[in-house]
């Protein structure tokens, strides 16, 4: 990467209203954690028991996982700058309204509150996440996604990502795969629903022009796989992207291992559809 951009990417984090508020601690879980009244006994108790992260360890990092909310989420450089290079394609109204409920800094939750567990929450725990996420390949922005309440016409706008190192993250715990999201506004509340890769918007322009570079068809090609899991449907929209994508960049590599991946899922769920049959699940 040209030292250029890499300077003037690192300076645009973090920018304007988040700035203060990061430097302070990011967000009142931060700000508590650092008050000078939790200084010694009482503060190396607290943290033995669900990791407050210092601020600069925030600062510092490019990912880092934490316990916030009760929720295990990811945050950092990386999650900063992916928000902010969509931010332009989501109402001012719909990113003051994420801003009210979660604070300043982004977040990508790994493990929802009700997923997690005691043994996750431990500083030991949260470390070991962050060092996977850290060594293993960075996220992929897969670009912008938005779905809308039918009856409300309300939407919720979110960077879609493939993480493999998230995967892991789950998998370690023994939770199952997840399609990641990285939420950036909504218009009154943020919709609880699926918000995988076959939620993009760029699905109207797959056969006009090349939009996804290489790693982004790849991650797609990831993503899909693991959207099959909950909706063949779903996923057999987010390979059609993948595949056209890499026809447009002429790559016979990606294209063979997307066909691959797509004959796979389809394989999968023949099998999965044959033993529901023998158990009388199908009719």
């Amino acid at each position: 990467m040209p030292k250029g951009k890499k300077n003037s990417r690192r300076q645009s984090i973090p920018t304007t209203s988040h700035e203060a508020d990061v430097k302070i601690g990011a967000t009142d879980h931060f700000s508590k954690s650092t008050k000078p009244k939790h200084k010694g006994k009482h503060k190396t108790a607290q943290g033995s028991k669900e990791a407050a992260p210092v601020k600069s360890d925030y600062i510092d990092k490019e990912l880092y996982v934490l316990h916030r909310h009760g929720y295990i989420c990811l945050m950092g450089h990386w999650i900063e700058r992916a928000a902010k290079e969509a931010l332009i394609h989501v109402p001012q109204h719909a990113i003051e309204n994420r801003k009210r409920r979660d604070g300043n800094p982004f977040h990508l939750t790994i493990c929802k509150a009700k997923e997690t567990t005691s043994q996750m929450r431990q500083r030991t725990s949260l470390k070991g996440m962050t060092a996977l996420a850290n060594r293993s390949r960075p996220p992929i922005n897969l670009g912008l996604g938005m779905v809308k309440d039918n009856a409300t016409s309300t939407r919720s706008w979110y960077c879609s990502i493939s993480w493999a190192g998230g995967q892991q993250i789950r998998s370690e715990y023994g939770l199952p795969p997840k399609d990641f999201h990285l939420t950036l506004g909504f218009d009154v509340k943020d919709h609880h629903v699926h918000k995988g890769p076959s939620t993009l918007l760029i699905h109207s322009s797959i056969t006009t022009s090349l939009i996804l570079t290489k790693e982004q068809i790849e991650g797609l090609r990831e993503a899909a796989i693991i959207e099959a899991q909950t909706s063949a449907e779903r996923s057999h929209i987010s390979f059609g992207l993948a595949l056209a994508q890499a026809e447009l960049a002429e790559d016979e590599v990606l294209i063979s291992k997307i066909k691959l991946s797509m004959e796979s899922v389809k394989t999968a769920d023949h099998t999965k559809e044959d033993q529901n049959n023998s158990l009388g699940y199908g009719s």
